[in-house]
C-alpha cells in the first residue's frame, strides 16, 4: 500500500488516498483505492502536515497487512461481465512440481537444452507436458491450450513445443539413466528383484511405417500399434522402457531393455520376473550367462507331455495358508536351452531349473466363467453364423466344429454343419486354475517363487494407469522422434505419480491422488485475491507429505506464487 497524491492541473489542489497495487489474474498491474482521504488544504485543518501524517499511517497499515490476516472487504458489482480470460487456475500441480524438482529434472532439461543450443526453454516444455499428462491428458496441442490454467507461466509457442519433443526423444536414454540415479539417491532402490512386461498402444490412423505397424493389438482394434517394454522395481517405481515396432514379438523386446539396464545402470545381480511371452531359450540363457536369475510363467496347456502329466497329477500338492484357496508343488528338473552358436546352428545347453506348479481356486473360477461366456456366444454363432463378424468370434470360433475363419477372423461361408466342440471344451476345462512358474532360483521355496511372481501385478497395474488415467493411447503424434518423446513423458509422469503414492504412505490410489490435485483450483474474486473451494483427506495428505498448505480458502497471488517457488527449491 502507498499514499496516492493526485494533483489537479486546473486547480492545483492535491487529493490524497490510500491505494494498493496488485497483479490481476493475467499478471497485469492494477491499482485499487483502499480509502479516500480528501484534499490536502482541507486536511490541514486537522493535521499540520497531512502528507507526512498519512505517509506514516500507510506505512503502519502496510506493516499490519503483512503481519496479520485481517478480513478483507470484497466489492461485488452485479453488473460486471465475464472478461473471457481464465479466471480459474490450478494449485494442485504444486505437488507434481515438488517431485519434479526433487528429481532434479529442471536442471537436467536445462542442461540438455544448453547442449543442443535450444532457442526455447526445454524445461518449461517438459514441465507443461508432464503436468498436463497427469492432470488433463490429451494431445500436445491441448496441453498448450491448458497452460493458462496453472499458477505458473509457461512461455512457449506451439512450434517450440513440438521442437521440444524432438529434443526429448534424443535424450530418452540419458533421462532414464539420470532418473535411476536420482531415485537411488533420494529414495533408495532395490534392484535385486525387477519386473518386466510388454504392452502396445494404438494410433487412430491407417498409416504404417517402420515403427507404427499392424500387430496383435491388445485393445482389439485394427489400428497400427507400437510395442512398449517396461521394467519396474519391486516398489513399483519405473526403471526403464523402450519402444519397438508394433509387429515385434513380445519375447524380442526383452533383451534390448535388460541388456541396456545391465550395461548402463550399474545394477548388480537381478532376478527378472516376467510373463510367459518372455519365456524363451535366448532370454533365459542371457540371464544365466550374466549371472542373473529369472522367474517366468509358462502355459500348462501348451507345455510338453511330461510337464502336463506332472502338473495335472494330483500328487505332491500342498495347500498354503490361504484356506485351501491355493495349492503348490515343486520339483527340480533339467531344461534344454537352444542357443544359436557362432555358425548359426542351434546348440543344446542343459540347465537345471525349478518348476512350481500352482492351482488357484480363484483362477479356476475365472477360467470357467470366461469359457462359459465364450460357449454361450459359440452357441449363438452356430444358430446364426451370418450375424457375427470377426470381433465377436475372437476366442469363440475355437469351440465350433466345422467353422472356417480367414486370417482376419472373418467367418467364411460354407456348407458345413456347425456343432459345438465338446471334446475341446472338456480338454480345456482340465487346466482350469493351473499355472506353471519356471525359475533359475533352485534354493528358493515354492512360496517364495509364488510371492515373487505375484508382484508382476504391479507392472500390469502400471500399464493400466498409463492407458487409463494418463491416456497414453491413442497416440496423437506420428514421427518416430515424437512417439518416443510421448512415451518418455508418460514414463516420467508414471514415476512422479508412483513417488507421490510412496510419499503419502500408499494410502490412496492413483485415481484419488490425481483427482485431488486436479480439484485443488481457485477462482479469482478481486484484486489479487483467489478463493479455493476443494479440500479432502487426500489433498491434506499430499500437502503434509510435500509441505504445501492446501487448507486455506483465500490466498493472495503473491502467497500462491511463494508456494510454487518453494516447490522448486
Amino acid at each position: 500500500m502507498y499514499l496516492k497524491k493526485a494533483t489537479s492541473t486546473k486547480t492545483g489542489r492535491t487529493y490524497l488516498s490510500i491505494a494498493h497495487n496488485y497483479r490481476d489474474e493475467v499478471g497485469k498491474n492494477r491499482t485499487k483505492t483502499i480509502e479516500s482521504l480528501g484534499y490536502v488544504d482541507k486536511l490541514e485543518a486537522d493535521y499540520p502536515d497531512p502528507i507526512a501524517h498519512f505517509t506514516q499511517v500507510v506505512a503502519r497499515m502496510e506493516e499490519e497487512r503483512k503481519q496479520s490476516c485481517a478480513p478483507v472487504a470484497v466489492t461485488i458489482d452485479p453488473e460486471e461481465a465475464l472478461s473471457g480470460k481464465t479466471a480459474r487456475k490450478n494449485l494442485g500441480f504444486g505437488a507434481l512440481s515438488a517431485v519434479y524438482h526433487e528429481l532434479g529434472l529442471a536442471s537436467l532439461f536445462r542442461n540438455v537444452g544448453n547442449k543442443t543450443a535450444s532457442r526455447f526453454n526445454l524445461d518449461c516444455a517438459a514441465r507443461l507436458l508432464i503436468f498436463e499428462r497427469i492432470l488433463n491428458p490429451g494431445s500436445k496441442r491441448r496441453a498448450l491450450a491448458g497452460a493458462a490454467g496453472y499458477f505458473e507461466d509457461f512461455d512457449i509457442s506451439e512450434a517450440d513445443l513440438y521442437r521440444a519433443l524432438g529434443e526429448l526423444a534424443g535424450a530418452t536414454e540419458r533421462v532414464q539413466r539420470y532418473l535411476h540415479r536420482k531415485v537411488c539417491e533420494n529414495y533408495g532402490r532395490d534392484t535385486d528383484l525387477v519386473y518386466y512386461d510388454v504392452t502396445n498402444y494404438y494410433f487412430e490412423s491407417d498409416v504404417v511405417d517402420d515403427l507404427r505397424r499392424k500387430g496383435v493389438n491388445k485393445a482389439h482394434t485394427p489400428d497400427p500399434i507400437v510395442q512398449m517394454g517396461l521394467l519396474i522395481d519391486k516398489s513399483g517405481l519405473p526403471i526403464s522402457f523402450d519402444v519397438f515396432a508394433g509387429n515385434t514379438n513380445d519375447c524380442l523386446t526383452y533383451l534390448p531393455v535388460i541388456s541396456r539396464v545391465k550395461r548402463e545402470f550399474a545394477v548388480g545381480r537381478v532376478i527378472v520376473v516376467a510373463d510367459k511371452g518372455i519365456n524363451t531359450s535366448d532370454n533365459c540363457a542371457y540371464n544365466l550367462i550374466k549371472g542373473d536369475g529369472y522367474v517366468f510363467s509358462k502355459s500348462v496347456r501348451k507345455a510338453d507331455k511330461d510337464v502336463k502329466r506332472w502338473c495335472l497329477n494330483g500328487k505332491g500338492f500342498r495347500w498354503d495358508d490361504s484356506g485351501q484357496e491355493r495349492a503348490t508343488k515343486t520339483r527340480i528338473t533339467t531344461r534344454i536351452l537352444y542357443i544359436e552358436g557362432p555358425n548359426g546352428k542351434k546348440k543344446e545347453i542343459p540347465v537345471e531349473e525349478r518348476h512350481v506348479c500352482v492351482w488357484s481356486r480363484k483362477y479356476a473360477k475365472r477360467a470357467a466363467i470366461k469359457r462359459a461366456d465364450a460357449i454361450a456366444k459359440a452357441e449363438k454363432l452356430i444358430k446364426n453364423p451370418s450375424a457375427y463378424k470377426n470381433v465377436i468370434t475372437k476366442g469363440v470360433a475355437k469351440y465350433v466344429e466345422g467353422i472356417d475363419v480367414d486370417k482376419n477372423g472373418e467367418i467364411l461361408k460354407g456348407k458345413k454343419v456347425l456343432t459345438l466342440d465338446r471334446k475341446r471344451i472338456e480338454e480345456e476345462a482340465r487346466y482350469d486354475g493351473f499355472y506353471l512358474l519356471t525359475t533359475s532360483e533352485l534354493d528358493r521355496s515354492a512360496a517364495e517363487i509364488v510371492s515373487m511372481y505375484a508382484g508382476l501385478a504391479k507392472i500390469e497395474e502400471s500399464f493400466k494407469v498409463t492407458k487409463s488415467r494418463l491416456r497414453s493411447r491413442p497416440v496423437f503424434v506420428w514421427t518416430p522422434e515424437h512417439i518416443r518423446a510421448h512415451f518418455l513423458i508418460c514414463f516420467i509422469s508414471l514415476l512422479i505419480i508412483r513417488i507421490l503414492e510412496m510419499k503419502t504412505g500408499h494410502r490412496h490410489s492413483t485415481e484419488a491422488l490425481i483427482d485431488a490435485m486436479r480439484s485443488a483450483s481457485a477462482t479469482h474474486i478481486e484484486s489479487n485475491w483467489w478463493v479455493f473451494d476443494y479440500r479432502d483427506n487426500v489433498l491434506d495428505d499430499i500437502g503434509a507429505a510435500l509441505g504445501i498448505d492446501f487448507t486455506k480458502r483465500y490466498m493472495r497471488l503473491k502467497d500462491i506464487k511463494a508456494i510454487i517457488a518453494k516447490t522448486k527449491k
